[in-house]
């Protein structure tokens, strides 16, 4: 193949192509010339704390300044292991009342369920559990602990209300009674009923101190009603006001609600001079 007679080959020194980089970049010589001046700037500060006649001196200000004020921290305090478990429940006395609580609601059921012997005796030490006798059936409606007596080495006297219910096809509530139960308890949570309950006696109620004035019948501003149905619609529905009474600058509201049962209720609210809800009644 012959050479082409109009190509022609253009031959470019490498000198021209080296300035011509070097012209694009031009940044690249002052980033050399802030070098060296760090490093000579360095030297120098080197050369002057090192063989230098002596520190030099710099003028202080005369002013005096105040240091800064002090906070003292309280220390933290440091609980004894007694400390932290006092400040936890009496897990042994729980377990007593539990297992007292129990012992009273199986000892006074007799519905002629076969295994009540049974029941009853596995909470007892060593005492079988008797048969009593009566008529029809008896079923315990609740029972609470309303005193708890330390008695030492693990040993609790527990005194339990409980009601009954009692008859054949017809039921009659009985008086609340109580007795008292001797409960063996550890720490783990086991228990164990000594003996057969104990004859007790309720504990008194609270002197209630009178009203310091007598209530009067009061008619309820609208908002103080607003605020008595919408209170009591919380609980029920259908709230109606059937009287007001005020004492000490404090209103008595007495409003009939319907439960989820059907049956109407007579609740009790009172409210403060200001339209608030109180928590009870004035002390």
């Amino acid at each position: 193949m012959s050479a082409d007679p109009t190509e022609q080959v253009e031959q470019i020194p490498w000198s021209e192509l080296l300035a011509e980089e070097q012209r694009s970049r031009p940044w690249l010589g002052y980033v050399g010339v802030a070098a060296v001046a760090a490093v000579a700037l360095g030297f120098i500060v080197s050369q002057l704390f090192q063989s230098g006649p002596g520190p030099a001196t710099v003028p202080v200000s005369t002013a005096v300044v105040a240091p800064a004020p002090t906070v003292a921290l309280p220390s933290p305090a440091i609980y004894s292991e007694a400390d932290l478990l006092a400040a936890l429940p009496d897990q042994e006395s729980a377990a007593a009342v539990t297992r007292a609580e129990w012992f009273v609601a199986d000892y006074f059921t007799v519905d002629g369920e076969a295994d009540r012997a049974a029941q009853v005796g596995a909470g007892l030490a060593g005492v079988a559990a008797p048969n009593p006798t009566g008529l029809g059936v008896s079923y315990v409606e609740w029972a609470r602990a309303v005193r708890v007596e330390p008695l030492g080495d693990h040993r609790y006297r527990v005194t339990v209300a409980y009601r009954t219910l009692s008859g054949e096809g017809t039921f009659t509530r009985n008086p609340v009674q109580a007795v008292a139960v001797t409960v063996t308890a550890d720490s783990a949570g086991g228990t164990i009923v000594e003996d057969l309950p104990s004859p007790a006696v309720l504990p008194a109620p609270p002197e209630v101190r009178p009203s310091l004035q007598p209530p009067v019948e009061v008619k309820l501003a609208a908002e103080v009603e607003q605020v008595a149905l919408a209170e009591a619609t919380r609980w029920g529905v259908d709230p109606r006001i059937v009287a007001a009474t005020e004492s000490d600058g404090r209103q008595r509201v007495v409003i009939e609600v319907t439960d989820s049962s059907g049956w109407r209720w007579p609740l009790v609210l009172w409210v403060g001079s200001d339209g608030s809800v109180l928590l009870g009644p004035p002390t």
